[in-house]
């Protein structure tokens, strides 16, 4: 090709050792909770949901609670802390099995979340796109119950321009 400047050389022995195949990689179980979360969060964050009924997906307690499962199947299976090591083949076994116990519809459920503070928030940005307007755009703070993580949920944009304008 003329005028192709691409150097093309071997890959030194570590280079082959490191390398790692992203299309043909495998999927794990931990990889299958994390994508899982990935979707259920942008269910919930669909913006054509209202905001009165809007609800977060907590994937940070999906992800505690599962790695506490694993944690605690890995106890229960070697009997005590510093005992016998599992092999891979195990713990990819006892992590299989701690995804399929994971109940994805309790997460969603409304009665699950607190309310730590709802209010009104002023977008200056909106505010300043739409002259003679104040843009206000109400939010909640919730919190999953017995988890430390709060999620903040605010209404759209398109929502709140309707009601400044009313």
């Amino acid at each position: 090709m003329e005028g192709d400047t691409r150097v093309i050389r071997q890959q030194t022995p570590q280079e082959e050792e490191d390398f790692e195949d992203i299309a043909h990689k495998k999927w794990t179980p931990d990889r299958l909770v994390r994508d899982r979360i990935a979707k259920e969060e942008a269910e919930a964050n669909n913006p054509k949901i209202p905001y009165e009924k809007k609800i977060p997906y907590p994937g940070s307690a999906v992800l505690m609670d599962y790695n506490k499962a694993v944690k605690m199947a890995e106890l229960e299976r070697v009997g005590y802390v510093g005992g016998k090591s599992l092999g891979p083949k195990d713990i990819q076994k006892i992590k299989v099995q701690a995804y399929k116990n994971i109940d994805w519809e309790k997460y969603k459920k409304a009665t699950n979340f607190e309310i730590l503070e709802e209010g009104e928030r002023i977008d200056d940005n909106l505010t300043k796109k739409n002259p003679g307007l104040t843009i206000v755009i109400r939010k909640k703070v919730m919190k999953y119950k017995g988890y430390p993580h709060k999620y903040v949920v605010m209404e759209d944009t398109a929502s709140a321009i309707k009601r400044a304008k009313a």
